[in-house]
C-alpha cells in the first residue's frame, strides 16, 4: 500500500525495484570480492607508479601501431617495390630479399595485366606489315611494335621478321636512320635496330653456342655422361652444341651416332634378335650389378682393367638378355659349386666337358650356354666326382643321365657308397653265375639304386639264392635309402 502511495504521489514515475534471483546475486557478490585485491592494490600505488603504469600503456599502444604500418608498407612494397624502406630491426639482407620478392611479384603482376612484358611469349597478333621486337632487358623491356620496311611498297625490305632466334642483319642503315634499340640475339651478339627498320651488328659476341641456356644443359649433360663411362659420346654432343641443336633433338640425333651405337652395342644385338631394347639407365644398372656379382665372388678381374674391353664383353651378355639375377646365378654355379668346392669336381668337370680352369667363369657366362644346361653339367660333375671317389667308374653319359633324374650330389655321395659296398661280391658272383644269365654289374646297382628297377633287384636276388651263405635274400640295397628311409646291403 505504502508503495502504490508512492507511485500517485510521483505522478506514476515510480521505477519499482526489480526482484534478482540468488544465483545472480552470487555471482556479483564474487566478482566484487575478486575485484578487491586490485582495487586495493592500485589504491596503494604512489601517484609515481600510476604514472609509470599509465606510460607502459601508452608504449604498447605505440608498439601495436608501429607493427600494423610496417606490416602496411611490406604489402604496399609488394605494389611498389621502389618505395619500400627498411623495417625496424630489419637486416640489409632480409631488406634486399624482400625487395627482390616485392619486385618480382611485381613484375609477374604487370605481366599478367600485360603480355608485352614477357619476353618468353612472343606476341604473334602483329598487324600486317608490322613485327614485333623485344627491347630492353629481361625484366624490364617489353615487346614493341615497329614497321616492316619495304611493305606495301616500301623500297628496302627486311628478309626475315623472326627475331626469336636470329635478328636480319643486312648492315645497311640509311644515313638519316636512327638507332631504335638494341637487342641480344641467340649467340649473344648485340643487333642495332634502326629507324627504318635496318638492323646492324654492333658488338660481336664471338660465341659459337645457341645460348648460355644451352651451354649450361650441355656442360652439365657432358658431365653426366663422363661419370657414368660415356666420354665417347662428349664429342658427339660437342658438335650438337655447335651446330645449336637444342638438347630434347641432341638426344634424339645422339642415338643415330656411331659412338653411341658401339656404346650400347648390348641393345642392337636385342633388336636383331626381336626383344625390345631397353633404356640407357637400366642398361647401365645392368652393367653396375655385373660388376658388383663379380666383385662380391672375387671375380672382379674377369672382365679385364680396359673398360671399353669390358663394356664390349658386357654388351654380349645384354644382348642375349641375361638378367642381373641369372648372372648372379651363373656365377655362383661356376664359383661356389665348382672352384671353391671339391677339386674333385673341377676336375671331373674339366673331364667331362674339357673346360680348362681358366675358362670355367667364361664358360658359365657365356650366352650359349643356358643357365639349366650349366646347372645340369654342374650337377653331373658332382655326380661323377661321388663316383670317383668310390673308385667306380663313371662318364659325362651315365652322369648326366642321374642329373636328369634329378639325383643331388648328397644322394649321389650315399648311393655310391653303398654300391662300392656290395659291388665286389656281385661282381664275383656273377662271374661264377654268369653261365646262368645273372650278371650284376656297377650299371645295374645304379639302376636298382638310383632308379629303382625291379629288374636290377631280381638279379641281386637270384644270386642271394644261388649264395645264401653270403647274401640274404630278404635285404637288399635301394634309392630309398638315400631319403633317409630303411636300406640294405646284399
Amino acid at each position: 500500500m505504502a508503495r502504490l502511495d508512492r507511485m500517485i504521489a510521483d505522478g506514476g514515475g515510480y521505477t519499482p525495484t526489480p526482484i534478482v534471483d540468488e544465483q545472480t546475486k552470487a555471482a556479483g557478490m564474487r566478482a566484487a570480492t575478486a575485484a578487491i585485491p586490485a582495487a586495493q592494490k592500485a589504491i596503494a600505488k604512489t601517484p609515481d607508479e600510476l604514472l609509470i603504469d599509465r606510460i607502459n600503456a601508452q608504449i604498447t599502444k605505440t608498439q601495436t601501431s608501429v607493427s600494423n604500418l610496417e606490416k602496411i608498407s611490406t604489402e604496399l612494397g609488394a605494389l611498389n617495390p621502389s618505395a619500400m624502406t627498411k623495417a625496424s630491426g630489419e637486416t640489409n639482407s632480409q631488406f634486399n630479399a624482400r625487395v627482390k620478392a616485392a619486385e618480382a611479384l611485381a613484375r609477374q603482376n604487370a605481366m599478367a595485366e600485360n603480355p608485352l612484358l614477357n619476353k618468353a611469349v612472343k606476341p604473334t597478333d602483329a598487324p600486317a606489315g608490322k613485327y614485333y621486337a623485344w627491347i630492353g632487358g629481361t625484366d624490364t623491356g617489353q615487346w614493341q611494335l615497329y614497321d616492316i620496311p619495304g611493305y606495301a611498297g616500301s623500297s628496302t625490305a627486311v628478309a626475315s621478321t623472326d627475331t626469336s632466334s636470329t635478328l636480319t642483319n643486312n648492315n645497311n642503315p640509311s644515313p638519316t636512320a636512327k638507332l631504335v634499340s638494341t637487342e641480344t640475339d641467340a649467340y649473344g651478339n648485340v643487333i642495332g635496330i634502326y629507324s627504318d627498320g635496318t638492323t646492324k651488328t654492333l658488338i660481336q659476341s664471338g660465341n659459337k653456342y645457341k645460348s648460355t641456356v644451352d651451354v649450361d644443359a650441355y656442360t652439365l649433360l657432358e658431365s653426366t655422361f663422363r661419370d657414368f663411362g660415356l666420354e665417347e659420346l662428349v664429342p658427339e654432343i660437342k658438335r650438337f652444341m655447335e651446330e645449336g641443336i637444342g638438347d630434347a633433338q641432341a638426344g634424339v640425333e645422339l642415338r643415330k651416332t656411331t659412338a653411341y651405337l658401339n656404346r650400347f652395342r648390348g641393345n642392337e644385338i636385342r633388336r636383331a634378335a626381336g626383344l625390345n631394347v631397353i633404356s640407357e639407365a637400366t642398361y647401365l644398372e645392368l652393367e653396375n650389378s655385373y660388376n658388383e656379382t663379380l666383385r662380391a665372388y672375387g671375380q672382379q678381374g674377369f672382365f679385364g682393367t680396359d673398360r671399353k674391353k669390358a663394356q664390349s664383353k658386357m654388351a654380349d651378355i645384354i644382348g642375349n638378355d641375361i638378367s642381373a639375377t641369372e648372372f648372379k646365378d651363373r656365377v655362383d654355379a661356376v664359383v661356389t659349386r665348382v672352384n671353391n668346392s671339391d677339386p674333385t669336381i673341377k676336375s671331373t668337370l674339366r673331364t667331362f666337358y674339357n673346360i680348362g680352369d681358366e675358362d670355367l667363369i667364361a664358360y658359365f657366362l657365356s650366352p650359349k650356354e643356358t643357365l639349366p644346361k650349366l646347372q645340369e653339367k654342374v650337377a653331373a660333375a658332382e655326380i661323377g666326382s661321388e663316383a670317383l671317389k668310390q673308385n667306380l667308374l663313371t662318364d659325362v653319359a651315365s652322369a648326366t643321365a642321374l642329373a636328369r633324374m634329378g639325383i643331388t650330389k648328397s644322394q649321389a655321395r650315399e648311393g655310391y657308397q653303398a654300391i662300392s659296398d656290395v659291388l665286389p661280391t656281385t661282381t664275383k658272383l656273377s662271374q661264377i653265375y654268369g653261365e646262368e644269365g645273372i650278371n650284376y654289374t656297377q650299371k645295374t646297382a645304379e639302376e636298382e639304386v638310383f632308379g629303382q628297377l625291379e629288374s636290377a633287384k631280381r638279379k641281386r636276388l637270384r644270386l642271394a639264392e644261388k649264395e645264401v651263405g653270403t647274401f640274404s635274400g630278404s635285404s637288399g640295397i635301394g634309392r630309398g635309402a638315400l631319403g633317409g628311409s630303411t636300406s640294405g646291403i646284399i
